[in-house]
């Protein structure tokens, strides 16, 4: 009978401040250990906390150090790999370390890049340490453009899959991808994306705002959240429906690149909007809540492509936690839970005009808006809630583990 675990994440992330990817991480941690287990994350790269640790929400992360002033695009090859294979050692001993005060029961590989899990796999082995990986999208997405790259996402189906006892997605179509396509034959789970709600407690995020405006919050290089899409939409609607006159829209998230600011602004030049956009830069994660929670409405115009069919938006938890209206596209596996017009406003793909013409229908009847915004705020605590999905993954963990046969 297996009770409470003392469960070990390697991760690459930056925690608290590394976006929605490590708000996904801390979600689940944190409904891991609110079950009773020991949570504790080893991170593979340096951290902007300072000290080797720190504990946020009763988990202690164990880093390697804090991150470097120095630009790491000017430093070479070599020194770059030797100070990558000098973390991962820092993070292996790190590990000796946490087994010998406690043995781990189970090592989640968060970290994608196959190379710098090597040794970490070796020693779960040595230890008997059952070990499981989480995807959260196809692996060959984003591995097919270097040689490294190639090489990686090679090593991954050859060395990692056969050595792993459990794997954890986010979607039915990685499932179906790593049972059909890949005969992965050990345990996998889904664990749909999550938020904590309390983040987006209403009274104490909420400040009086003179300028009503539609928010986006994520990355916006490449097409993976269609932010150019979403620019020539919001131009059309503000343009073209007189409901959505004077409204402003701010794109959260981190332009410090000088060719993409200049790419995004003449696009919002073209689509004769740009005075209406204001470019936050990159924001603490503490300062998110109130930029969602005092916006109008949120917005995603996701393109449809392999990304999307495989992942999920992991920002959407934090959209519809604002109990705002959510505009989004009809893309992945949105339609298994969003529905239009009852709980959300959504539109075709990479379409700018039944995107704007969502736009419009949120701001035509804005109190009937806000009742469907209030409907998909729901989602958050019967669905995509972090204690239900955490209850989820543990005891997905703890029947891996049984599987394996270290516990009768």
């Amino acid at each position: 009978m297996i009770n409470k675990l003392n469960i070990v994440f390697i991760s690459a992330s930056q925690y608290p401040e590394g976006g929605a990817e490590s708000n996904r991480h801390l979600a689940y941690a944190k409904g891991l250990a609110e079950l009773g287990n020991k949570v504790t994350f080893l991170l593979t790269s340096p951290q902007k906390f300072i000290g080797d640790k720190i504990f946020l929400s009763g988990i202690q992360f164990i880093g390697i150090g804090s991150q470097s002033n120095q630009n790491t695009r000017k430093i070479n090859f070599i020194k770059k790999l030797f100070s990558v294979i000098k973390a991962v050692n820092k993070c292996s001993l790190n590990l000796k370390t946490v087994h010998k005060i406690k043995k781990i029961d189970v090592l989640i590989l968060l970290e994608t890049k196959t190379w710098k899990l090597f040794p970490l796999i070796k020693l779960a082995k040595h230890f008997n340490i059952t070990t499981i990986h989480e995807r959260t999208e196809y692996p060959f997405v984003l591995n097919n453009e270097y040689v490294l790259k190639k090489l990686d996402f090679y090593l991954f189906y050859k060395f990692l899959l056969p050595r792993i006892d459990g794997l954890f997605v986010i979607t039915q179509a990685l499932k179906k991808y790593f049972i059909n396509d890949i005969k992965f034959k050990r345990p996998i789970a889904i664990i749909n994306m999550m938020v904590d709600p309390i983040r987006f407690n209403f009274t104490t995020n909420c400040d009086h705002i003179d300028q009503p405006y539609i928010a986006y919050c994520g990355t916006m290089e490449g097409d993976k959240d269609g932010v150019d899409i979403l620019i020539r939409a919001f131009g059309k609607a503000i343009n073209q429906y007189p409901d959505c006159a004077g409204l402003k829209m701010k794109l959260i998230g981190d332009v410090s690149s000088e060719d993409l600011i200049k790419k995004l602004k003449k696009i919002a030049f073209d689509a004769n909007c740009l005075d209406d956009i204001i470019f936050t830069g990159k924001i603490e994660r503490d300062k998110i809540p109130s930029l969602l929670l005092n916006a109008k409405a949120l917005a995603l115009a996701r393109p449809s492509n392999k990304q999307a069919e495989g992942g999920f938006p992991t920002k959407l938890g934090e959209y519809l936690a604002t109990g705002k209206p959510v505009i989004m596209t009809r893309v992945g596996e949105i339609e298994n839970f969003l529905i239009d017009g009852n709980n959300s406003f959504l539109a075709l793909p990479n379409d700018v005009d039944s995107f704007a013409a969502q736009i419009g229908n949120v701001f035509k009847d804005y109190n009937k808006a806000i009742q469907i915004g209030e409907e998909g705020r729901k989602l958050i605590f019967n669905v995509f809630n972090y204690n239900v999905q955490a209850k989820l993954l543990n005891q997905y963990i703890k029947e891996t583990i049984i599987t394996k046969g270290f516990v009768a």
